[in-house]
């Protein structure tokens, strides 16, 4: 797939959403500051191996008095690998609302 076609799927990401990859939690909380900052919501999206960083990041929020939880979304993306192969990945969307 060449490069123009990987930008024109790319979607939009709206202002309030957080999304967590392979950084360390520390780096969310900077994002996180930033969005609470304009919004009253957050919304924190991550799969695979990044939902234990969002869950822990919600955690921490919680337990800080900074954020609670509103609803939490559970799911699976499914795409296709190199090999034309199905893959399957867990997802976690928590929204979260500011204190």
């Amino acid at each position: 797939m060449a490069k123009e076609e990987l930008n024109k799927e790319k979607k939009e990401i709206p202002e309030n959403v957080l999304l967590v990859g392979k950084k360390p939690i520390k780096a969310y909380f900077y994002g996180v500051a930033k969005i609470f900052g304009k919004h009253k919501e957050i919304s924190v999206q991550a799969r695979g191996k990044s939902l234990v960083t969002a869950i822990n990041l919600t955690e921490i929020l919680k337990k800080e008095k900074k954020a609670k939880v509103k609803r939490i979304t559970i799911g699976t993306d499914e795409f296709e690998g190199k090999e034309g192969k199905k893959i399957s990945v867990s997802t976690i969307e928590i929204n979260l609302e500011k204190i």
